[in-house]
């Protein structure tokens, strides 16, 4: 149709109306009148389509020639109030509103998928390259993203995630066998993403976290070994620096993962360990040759006593230092110096020998005193030594204190020199001890959150001196044992439940009964490979489940066996399921493959199968309605409503009470589909009618006054001193009557008119789409306002015919308030009867002796609370809506056992409950539909053929079963 022809047509006529016929006004009316129609029904279309979420559909089906905007141009004639006015005058068809709200929603759609085509071209380009699932996820969220109000990328998402979900171990699995760390970690890491719409299962991610820590636990030995390796080298080459540096890169990477770190590891750079030992051993004698000959020159700048500066000479001689000849010769001329001092001394004391002589006396008691102060001397030392070997270091230091302060001259001795140095170095050395012990306590301490650091806790076992130490490293210790043993038990959990799960897989491929042999041999090989792998880890990890896993072994090496020795028949039944389960195209392609050697394996009826397999194309569509229905979020549109009621109609099952919805179930969901599908056209015709009734001035703009005496008057204007009352509804004409304020009791907007007021928005936004809520919205406030008390409350008999009016057209396109309309029904027609349309209310409101309308009164008043007639009213919706519409699957194929007796094999038992009726297709009446024929039911995990009657059964024959929405 071409509508930019048909708006040239209406303006030439509007310029020149005299030069044409009332046929050509007529035909041109309504051949316009149909084109508007045509467009609002485009743009309904695609108003539903947006709002369901299907903007690129919505664009495609406004492209479709001629388009949908440029057709709204042309039909948005600039001089239609003319036009309208001209068909109303001469009585043609008058044309519908074109629905251009609709347009500016359409403008959006385009600017929207204009935004989005980056991501649409990428997404395309990678589904057609089967590119990685990671880089189509990424794509899909960033989809779902940037468009949250499109359900279908969501859909999509959550579809890809579920697919990569079941192919994700697979991965893992490879990545191990292949030991690609990386690869794994970038799964890990997807794994723990947190973007998932689905979200992976635990075990997938313990599965991944595990395989991960062992391929680095591998890396890192590796790593270790290599360095093991690098050090015995070196140490081969005598190349100390090299050992020294590669010992001291060992122990960092050691330090950063100690519980890979063990005793096997630990001896292969044992060597190497004690030559680090021993060459630091000597680089500190070194350090201390070079300390004493810097304090023996020190000595010789500022010589002290003889004493002193000798046992340095002797203690540089027992280090093994040899003295320079300089140095040597200033320390003798410092000792000649003494020398001569001494020699002095000699000379002076040959000077004073008379005095000695005489002093006799006086030398003797010197001579007591210097051996009582050897003994003091001697004691001291014992002493002393006696608390260094107890570590009484401040007792030791106390008492050289003591000493000193009694008797300073014993200090300048040698021997307390020496047990004075011994003394110090013996206190460094508990201070040193103590530090590593606090040290290496801290290092235990931490590690006892995750894994003990066993060679910390036995250098500080071997560290500890006094009982308090060896308590605490005890207690440290048994800390470490019980978290030792924790671990052990949460690996041999860990390790349970994988053997848990290997037999899961077995008795799943053992129960299966859509495996070839070929398919279930593999999976069966392959489990083994498994066991094998967990057995090898159990001996490494020194667990004890070898008799579990010899068990499992048995099993599966007995099912394989068993397998293996399948007879040809079986195998080729066997075939047959696994390739049903695959979909008609794979059974057809079996079914040939096996029919050409049918004679072999007692097959030869197989061939018939070919000619039925065509009847199974009609199951997608009675399932794609079925999940259509039951989809609380399904917006019912004219073709979603269209598509449903095609289906329910087109399925015929023999017996009838074989199926799953009761006759009476049907039924009513057949009316509910109906009734909603009138919807569109009632919004067209019966709901323009409401709100024209509605929006009446003496309804929608009133005003009255009450006046004392009972009498009250209408008026379609806001009264002053005067009011123009309406008299009667008969009457075309207003009266003027003076108001007189003494006799007034109330005066404002009439109270239909605020009624009016409250319920306009749903009145104008009533149609197909918001059907419920604007009939909810209109009627409940009119119940409510039949519970008010004047002046508030609308004359009854114009509150009557609202509700009579409002109710007809919402039962009209609503089930639940059909229902409502059902219980009411006689009540409301005996009140109609009494009051018309035509009843003139205006007239009986001035009348102060008017009747109380006591019926109409007592009916409002028998009626439920808005509240709860919509809670009655959403439940009799519920009860339509909410009946379940089974699936229909393709669960088995029937075959002929070796007693000649007819059963069902399943390809997809685990869908299908026991006691299910099981049925054959056979050819629909008229050649479109379905046709169903019971011929059993499910028994455990086989169908049991119980009555075939004269139909025909041959193997390979395709068998259905209804499948409840539960189980889908």
């Amino acid at each position: 149709m071409d509508y930019q022809a048909i708006a040239d047509k209406i303006e030439l006529v509007l310029a020149s109306l005299s030069n044409v016929s009332d046929e050509e006004l007529r035909d041109l009316a309504e051949t316009y009148a149909r084109a508007c129609q045509e467009v609002n029904q485009r743009l309904q279309d695609i108003h539903h389509l947006i709002k369901a979420g299907e903007r690129s559909e919505a664009i495609r089906r406004a492209d479709i020639a001629p388009r949908l905007l440029d057709a709204v141009d042309a039909l948005d004639l600039p001089d239609r109030d003319a036009w309208v006015d001209i068909c109303t005058l001469k009585r043609l068809p008058q044309p519908p509103e074109l629905l251009t709200q609709y347009v500016a929603e359409l403008n959006e759609a385009y600017e929207s998928e204009q935004g989005l085509a980056g991501l649409l071209r990428q997404h395309r380009l990678l589904a057609l390259a089967r590119a990685p699932l990671a880089k189509r996820a990424a794509v899909l969220r960033q989809l779902a993203e940037a468009e949250p109000e499109n359900p279908i990328w969501v859909e999509d998402l959550q579809t890809l995630e579920k697919f990569w979900l079941d192919q994700i171990s697979q991965e893992i699995q490879e990545c191990v066998k292949a030991e690609d760390l990386s690869a794994l970690e970038d799964i890990h890491k997807e794994l723990e993403s947190g973007q998932w719409r689905c979200a992976p299962p635990a075990s997938v991610i313990s599965q991944c976290r595990s395989a991960v820590e062992m391929l680095r636990n591998k890396a890192f030995r590796r790593e270790m070994e290599h360095l093991a390796t690098l050090i015995r080298e070196a140490m081969e080459r005598r190349d100390v620096s090299r050992v020294e540096e590669l010992l001291r890169v060992w122990q960092e990477r050691a330090a950063t993962a100690p519980q890979w770190v063990d005793w096997d590891l630990q001896n292969k750079v044992q060597p190497a360990m004690l030559l680090a030992k021993q060459l630091e051993a000597e680089r500190q004698a070194e350090r201390r040759r070079r300390q004493l000959f810097n304090q023996f020159q020190q000595m010789l700048v500022n010589p002290p006593s003889r004493t002193e500066l000798e046992k340095q000479y002797l203690a540089l001689q027992e280090a093994g230092v040899t003295l320079p000849p300089d140095v040597e010769e200033r320390y003798a001329a410092v000792i000649d110096m003494y020398r001569r001092r001494a020699a002095l001394r000699r000379n002076i004391l040959l000077v004073v020998m008379t005095l000695v002589f005489i002093a006799a006396g006086v030398i003797v008691w010197k001579v007591q005193a210097q051996i009582q102060t050897n003994q003091i001397a001697a004691n001291a030392v014992a002493v002393v030594e006696a608390y260094i070997e107890s570590k009484q270091f401040e007792e030791a230091e106390n008492y050289l204190a003591d000493l000193e302060e009694k008797h300073p001259q014993l200090l300048e001795r040698p021997e307390l020199i020496a047990i004075k140095t011994r003394l110090q170095e013996a206190h460094q050395e508990e201070n040193s001890r103590q530090k590593k012990l606090a040290d290496l306590l801290i290092m235990v301490e931490r590690s006892l959150e995750s894994v003990p650091n066993a060679p910390a806790l036995d250098q500080a076992t071997s560290l500890a001196r006094t009982p308090e130490e060896k308590e605490r490293v005890a207690a440290l210790r048994t800390q470490a044992e019980k978290r030792w043993a924790a671990l052990r038990a949460e690996a041999e959990e860990e390790f349970r439940k994988r053997i848990n799960q290997l037999e899961e897989d077995l008795n799943q491929i053992v129960h299966s009964n859509n495996l070839s042999v070929e398919e279930e041999l593999h999976q069966l090989s392959q489990l083994v490979e498994r066991v094998n792998r967990l057995e090898s880890e159990n001996r490494d990890k020194g667990l004890s489940f070898d008799r579990e896993l010899n068990q499992l072994r048995d099993r599966a090496s007995a099912r394989l066996m068993e397998v293996a020795k399948t007879s040809k028949r079986e195998r080729a039944v066997r075939e047959l399921c696994s390739a049903a389960a695959q979909g008609t195209q794979a059974y057809l392609a079996a079914v040939r493959k096996i029919a050409a050697g049918a004679d072999s394996v007692g097959l030869t009826d197989l061939t018939m199968v070919e000619a039925e397999l065509p009847r199974l194309d009609a199951l997608p569509a009675w399932n794609n309605a079925a999940a259509l229905w039951n989809d609380s979020r399904t917006v019912l549109s004219a073709q979603a409503r269209t598509t449903l009621l095609e289906q329910i109609n087109s399925l015929q099952v023999e017996p009838v009470d074989a199926f799953p919805l009761k006759m009476e179930e049907r039924q009513r969901l057949e009316a509910y589909l109906t009734i909603i599908s009138q919807r569109d056209q009632l919004a067209l015709t019966i709901v323009p009618a409401l709100n024209e009734e509605w929006k009446q001035p003496l309804i929608s703009d009133a005003w009255f006054v009450q006046l004392k005496n009972g009498r009250r008057y209408y008026s379609r204007e806001q009264p002053g001193r005067l009011i123009k009352v309406v008299r009667s509804l008969k009457s075309d004409k207003d009266e003027e009557l003076p108001i007189v304020q003494s006799m007034v009791e109330y005066q404002g907007r009439a109270p239909h008119t605020v009624l009016y007021n409250r319920v306009e928005k749903a009145l104008a936004d009533w149609s197909a789409r918001s059907w419920e809520a604007s009939a909810d919205t209109v009627l409940s406030e009119i119940i409510r306002f039949s519970r008010k008390e004047p002046p508030e409350l609308p004359e009854l008999p114009l509150l009557f015919h609202l509700f009579w009016e409002t109710l007809t057209v919402a039962k009209s396109g609503d089930v639940g308030w059909q229902v409502f309309w059902n219980t009411w029904q006689d009540t409301l027609q005996k009140l109609r009867d009494q009051y018309p349309a035509n009843y003139d209310w205006p007239r009986v409101a001035q009348d102060n002796s008017s009747r109380n309308f006591d019926d109409l009164r007592a009916f409002f008043n028998k009626l439920p609370s808005p509240e709860e007639v919509l809670k009655q009213v959403a439940s009799t919706r519920q009860e339509y809506r909410g009946i379940p519409w089974p699936r229909l699957e393709w669960v088995g194929i029937v075959i002929e056992d070796d007693q000649r007796v007819w059963y069902v094999r399943g390809i997809r038992g685990e869908i299908v409950q026991d006691g299910a009726p099981l049925f054959i297709l056979e050819a629909p009446p008229g050649g479109k539909g379905l046709f169903l024929q019971r011929i059993g039911m499910w028994q455990g995990q086989r169908g049991v053929v119980q009555k075939a009657g004269s139909l025909r059964l041959y193997n390979g024959r395709p068998v259905v079963a209804f499948v409840p929405p539960a189980h889908n």
